[in-house]
């Protein structure tokens, strides 16, 4: 049974948008929205979602530690420090506004994050990236290494975007075909998180989260992924300590890709999840935040 879908991380998740500093950033015109933890880690840290997602994929984590959080002031230790932001990038969750496909630039969402870093001073910042998320954070880091610490790659997009066989007229297809049903949206979410329980309440607002992005992201950035990616010339720029998780049944992203990057980033280590899917940050939150904990704590 997955942890994050039982009544308790329900009722948290709920808590989390109560304790959560929830707000928006006006990025020449643009409303980025983003949420604040206060006291969860030592250090700023950035989690940024995948395609379809949102801000919510992350609470089932942030509940873990807010557990860690509550024993550790129980038993006196020092308290954290740092910041965790989470913010939803263009066209998902609550940061509306994207016109169109041809507005899907992932190099304007790589700055929209930047933007929301010098917003908040954040300092020396630890990033998680899931899927699509990964990809941002990279070409984030890329753009101004100075301002980072480490990053974790979650079940990532490689470099060249999305390597598939698949025909680019069929995939697309497919993703209109999800947009216009809900139905078919909420099977092809519970497809990325293995042995998630369909009937609970938070499932069913991650489901309705993906259905409800912008139109454009439906098309614009599978059809980005697949022809407009490539950054492998710069992975060697890629200086700091990065842990590269991926989930061994991970059906959305081959494990392959994952062992790719490992071998062009220098100072990476790689972990292959045994039973997880694409979504280890929810499938087993518990189990996700001791990966990344012990990695913060090197």
């Amino acid at each position: 049974m997955i942890e994050s879908t039982n009544e308790n991380v329900k009722k948290n998740s709920e808590r989390n948008m109560e304790k959560s500093n929830s707000n928006f950033l006006n990025i020449d015109g643009f409303k980025l929205h983003y949420e604040v933890f206060e006291g969860l880690v030592d250090h700023d840290t950035l989690m940024i979602h995948g395609n379809l997602a949102c801000n919510l994929w992350w609470y089932p984590a942030i509940s873990e530690l807010q557990k860690i959080n509550f024993k550790d002031q129980s038993q006196n230790l020092n308290h954290k420090s740092g910041r965790l932001v989470l913010a939803d990038w263009r066209g998902c969750g609550l940061s509306k506004g994207l016109k169109s496909e041809s507005d899907i630039n992932f190099d304007m969402f790589a700055n929209d994050y930047l933007h929301l870093i010098d917003a908040l001073n954040l300092k020396d910042i630890q990033v998680v990236g899931h899927s699509t998320g990964g990809l941002i954070a990279m070409l984030a880091i890329l753009k101004q290494p100075h301002k980072f610490k480490n990053l974790v790659l979650l079940d990532s997009i490689g470099p060249l975007g999305i390597e598939t066989p698949i025909p680019l007229d069929i995939l697309l297809g497919h993703f209109e075909a999800v947009s216009k049903n809900e139905e078919i949206c909420s099977m092809t979410i519970a497809a990325t998180i293995q042995g998630v329980d369909v009937t609970t309440d938070y499932f069913k607002s991650l489901a309705k989260a993906s259905f409800e992005v912008d139109t454009a992201v439906w098309r614009g950035v599978p059809e980005t992924l697949c022809t407009k990616i490539n950054i492998t010339d710069k992975m060697k720029d890629l200086k700091l300590p990065v842990l590269i998780l991926h989930g061994e049944n991970d059906m959305v992203l081959p494990v392959d890709g994952s062992e790719k990057m490992h071998k062009m980033i220098k100072n990476s280590e790689l972990k292959i999840l045994k039973n997880q899917g694409h979504s280890f940050n929810v499938e087993n939150p518990k189990g996700f935040v001791k990966e990344i904990e012990n990695f913060w704590s090197k």
